[in-house]
Order: C-alpha cells, then structure tokens, then sequence
C-alpha cells in the first residue's frame, strides 16, 4: 500500500449532523456559518474535508465580535485600537481588518469565527 494515500471511511454528514457534532462549542449560527465556509472550501479545493468534529474545535473559536477574538491574541493592540477609533464600528473594523491579516475569519449574524493562530 502506497503511504502518501489518505485511506479510510469517508462519511458525508448532513448539516444536522454537522451542527449536532459542533454544539455547545459554537452557536446555531455560528454553526452555519462555519459549515458553509468548509463546503465552499471543499469545492474550492476540489476535495473532501474529513469532518472530525474534535479537529474543528481545536481549529476554530467562535466570538462575538472581532475586537473579542483579537483581545485573546493582543490585548494591548485592542487597547491601542479603542484609544484611536472613537467609535465602535471604526474599532471594530480595525479589530477585523488585523485578524483578517493574520488568519481566516468568517463573518456572520452574532458573531465571527477565527481559524486560530
């Protein structure tokens, strides 16, 4: 058997199977979006994406907001940002636009989620 090839079970979940696998780590939305974000992927690619919900997990963190997600990887850069964007939809742009530099965030009703880095 040649090594460099992937073998196993492959499973096709459904979108019921994929939020059930993923709650009480994200929301019903952040869920959805999260699941829709992988399927597109998945065609970008061209390939399948194993659905190992533990993975996933481990791989991506749900905020409620941008400025949320950045103050758990530079606290002080949130700080510096809410002392030069007076209002919240400038500091939270700001807050995005450094994430979306650094990692891959996907925006939705309630929230983002961040591929962490």
């Amino acid at each position: 058997m040649d090594r460099d090839k992937m073998v196993g079970i492959i499973d096709f979940v459904s979108e019921y199977d994929f939020r059930d696998g993923l709650k009480g780590r994200f929301s019903p939305d952040g869920c959805q979006a999260l699941y829709d974000y992988l399927w597109e992927y998945s065609v970008e690619i061209s390939e399948p994406i194993e659905f190992d919900p533990v993975a996933i997990r481990v791989e991506y963190t749900e905020y409620k907001s941008a400025a949320e997600a950045l103050e758990d990887y530079d606290p002080d850069l949130v700080k510096e940002y809410r002392e030069e964007y007076e209002d919240d939809v400038n500091f939270e742009q700001a807050c995005y636009e450094e994430l979306e530099d650094n990692t891959k965030v996907i925006v939705f009703d309630g929230g983002v989620i961040i591929q962490n880095y």
